[in-house]
């Protein structure tokens, strides 16, 4: 459990400071910009895939097949394949804004800001990888806190000083990204290049399509939701800014069982312990966020709390066999895991588009997240078996 907690803060650093970032640039420069926050929410998936192939794919590889060059190699390619997303979005921003169904005028700036962030942030966490591989969790903290808290303070404070939005990214993005490229150039030491990624992806290809199925659902599914109407628009940016770190946050399950299972030190019995406490605290950090700071921002109360409901109550039923998913894609099938993530998020995406009303999200999210729980049940009570101790053994098939 402190393991969990230790990587659970680091995540929640990482992707707590974003999310008050646009809460107070709401309250200092234009409350519209706290919409910037859902507005490029889908980018994050994309960067998210980079992240799984290149570190925690290549983290994997290191540690079950002793290559010693797979991780800086997957650092070097994934920074390059990242710079090269980031420069497309970058030179298509009007019309990515426009799709949307927002205002190129007024969210421009923050949108570039925003992708440029995305870009920076996704190479530092290319370094946490590392050291939570390593062991070195204490470490990772340290560089979280003090990295999202640098560009936290830069970024409110100029937005305090002036009003030139340019001014007020530019600082920030240049200090984010001179600490994240010492600390990144800090790893390197004498090695081969590596730049045969199969592996890498085979061993994280269910979350690799799995975010890129969620990016195409938020970029089409949130589009199709913010032309319901203002207050839709308010309500989900709103209850995704108080939800969105806890989801990220229960990465931590995820991480934890696959360095558990990466070293021979799994404990199905021990994990799910673990990520059932873990996701009620968190959830109960949403419910409290939503009470104190709803009227605030003037969130509608009867859609904020209908779109609190179904968030919450997805976050529960997923995440508390979190690390059940990870076991079986390593241990038991690949192929299967990724054929159920592929399946469950195509369902998504589908109910996402075609449904025509502002819960479209919700709905395909309800739909996507009981196929798929139920999938890895069957798979845990038809192949294995938990043993006193907490581990899961393989069945043995029965012989005439």
């Amino acid at each position: 459990m402190k393991r969990l907690l230790r990587i659970g803060s680091s995540t929640l650093a990482l992707s707590l400071a974003p999310i008050a970032t646009w809460f107070v640039l709401g309250l200092t420069l234009d409350t519209n910009l706290t919409n910037v926050f859902s507005l490029t929410y889908s980018i994050c998936f994309l960067s998210q895939v980079i992240v799984y192939i290149f570190a925690v794919g290549a983290n994997i590889k290191k540690e079950k097949e002793h290559n010693q060059n797979a991780v800086l190699s997957g650092m070097i390619l994934g920074t390059i394949v990242g710079a090269i997303l980031t420069a497309i979005f970058l030179f298509n921003v009007e019309n990515y804004i426009t799709f949307m169904s927002m205002d190129v005028s007024i969210y421009k700036t923050f949108t570039i800001y925003s992708f440029i962030n995305s870009f920076i942030n996704m190479v530092f966490v290319f370094v946490l990888e590392k050291y939570y591989f390593e062991g070195k969790e204490k470490r990772a903290n340290m560089h979280s806190i003090c990295f999202n808290l640098l560009n936290f303070v830069c970024l409110i404070g100029l937005s305090l000083i002036t009003k030139n939005q340019l001014i007020i990214i530019t600082i920030p993005l240049v200090v984010s990204a001179i600490y994240t490229l010492l600390l990144f150039l800090k790893q390197f030491h004498k090695f081969k290049l590596d730049f045969n990624i199969l592996t890498n992806i085979k061993y994280e290809l269910a979350d690799v399509i799995y975010c890129l199925i969620l990016f195409a659902t938020y970029f089409f599914g949130y589009s199709n939701a913010f032309s319901a109407g203002v207050e839709y628009v308010v309500a989900i940016n709103f209850v995704a800014l108080i939800t969105d770190a806890q989801w990220d946050c229960c990465e931590a399950i995820s991480t934890c069982a696959k360095i558990d299972i990466a070293k021979g030190e799994y404990n199905y019995k021990t994990t799910r312990k673990n990520a059932i406490i873990y996701s009620f605290m968190l959830a109960m950090s949403s419910l409290v966020l939503f009470f104190a700071l709803y009227n605030v921002y003037g969130v509608d109360l009867k859609w904020g709390l209908i779109y609190l409901i179904m968030e919450l109550s997805l976050f529960l039923f997923n995440h508390i066999d979190y690390g059940l998913e990870p076991f079986v894609h390593l241990e038991f099938s690949a192929m299967i895991n990724t054929t159920r993530s592929i399946i469950s998020n195509v369902i998504r995406l589908v109910l996402s588009v075609v449904i025509a009303n502002a819960f479209c999200t919700q709905i395909g999210m309800v739909v996507s997240c009981v196929f798929s729980n139920l999938v890895l049940i069957f798979i845990k009570f038809k192949f294995y078996k938990q043993e006193k101790n907490g581990t899961l053994t393989r069945k043995q098939k029965k012989t005439s």
